[in-house]
C-alpha cells in the first residue's frame, strides 16, 4: 500500500510530500520547502525538520527527493535533507 503525507507550508503556500510504501518502508519526498523570512532574508529549517521527523518516526527509508518544477515562491530544502537522511 502507498501512503501519502502532505506537510504544508503556509508563508510560501507550497505543500511537500513524502511518498511511501508501508511494506518496504521505502519513501520519496516531493518539492521540500527551505523556509524564507523575507523581512530578514534568514532561512530556516522548521518545513524541513518536520518531514525529517516524520520519516524518522514512521521507520523509513528515504530512497529520492523529488523536485517537480522551478519553485519561485520557495527554496529547496533538497541539500540539507539529503545531509540528515541519505537519499537520491
Amino acid at each position: 500500500m502507498t501512503r501519502v503525507k502532505h506537510f504544508y507550508d503556509q508563508v510560501t503556500s507550497t505543500f511537500t510530500y513524502v511518498v511511501s510504501d508501508a511494506k518496504s518502508g521505502l519513501a520519496a519526498i516531493v518539492d521540500p520547502v527551505l523556509n524564507l523570512d523575507y523581512a530578514s532574508g534568514t532561512l530556516g529549517t522548521r518545513s524541513a525538520d518536520e518531514v525529517v521527523k516524520y520519516i524518522r518516526d514512521q521507520s523509513l527509508s528515504l530512497q529520492y527527493i523529488l523536485e517537480t518544477h522551478i519553485h519561485a515562491n520557495h527554496l529547496s530544502s533538497a541539500p540539507y535533507i539529503r545531509e540528515r537522511l541519505g537519499g537520491e
